[in-house]
């Protein structure tokens, strides 16, 4: 049997029962982009400390890294990373905006030292720093608590002299008075 052949102009096409009808989306190239795997900081549940959580970001962009932060609660507000460039000695130079000094301006004492050590240590630790100098729209950030007008290395500074002093002065220390200290069969011979 012959089948008939459907006029274009007037009948209509049925597809073929195989066929499926449901349109196909494309998919968004926004899902397909690998995410980048960081250590962030943020406080911990008591508000004391500032603790490392692993989490991924879409790129490596100071905005990215302060949206990150936002999401984990150490911001109550969105901020703006106005810009970010690192120097030949490896220090960050990170200019906030108004929005950040605000914040901080709000919180208390504890609430500052949560959100600027989250945000320092978050920034050393994604681009392997050695310490960051925040200002807000290029001024330096005076908080009210601290002026941060210096790179943030005084900490690294407390930590290494303290390290210092305990594990090379204090060996250093004993090396020094080895023979000096009294022996106990000394201190026994003199009281007789």
């Amino acid at each position: 049997p012959v089948l008939p052949v459907p006029n274009e102009s007037t009948d209509p096409v049925l597809p073929e029962p195989s066929e499926s009808t449901e349109p196909v989306l494309p998919v968004p190239s926004e899902s397909i982009e690998p995410k980048i795997s960081v250590t962030l900081y943020k406080g911990d549940d008591n508000g004391e400390y500032v603790v490392p959580v692993e989490c991924e970001i879409a790129e490596q962009s100071p905005q990215a890294i302060v949206d990150k932060l936002c999401e984990l609660g150490v911001f109550s507000a969105p901020v703006t990373a106005n810009s970010f460039t690192v120097d030949n000695s490896n220090v960050i130079h990170l200019d906030m905006g108004q929005d950040f000094a605000a914040l901080i301006f709000s919180s208390g004492t504890a609430g500052e030292h949560i959100m600027v050590g989250s945000l320092v240590n978050s920034f050393i630790s994604v681009y392997e720093a050695d310490a960051v100098l925040i200002t807000v729209d290029g001024m330096p950030f005076e908080s009210g608590h601290a002026i941060y007008d210096f790179a943030l290395t005084m900490l690294f500074g407390i930590i290494a002299g303290t390290y210092s002093t305990v594990f090379i002065a204090a060996p250093v220390m004993l090396w020094w008075y080895r023979n000096a200290r009294p022996s106990f069969e000394e201190t026994e011979s003199k009281e007789k």
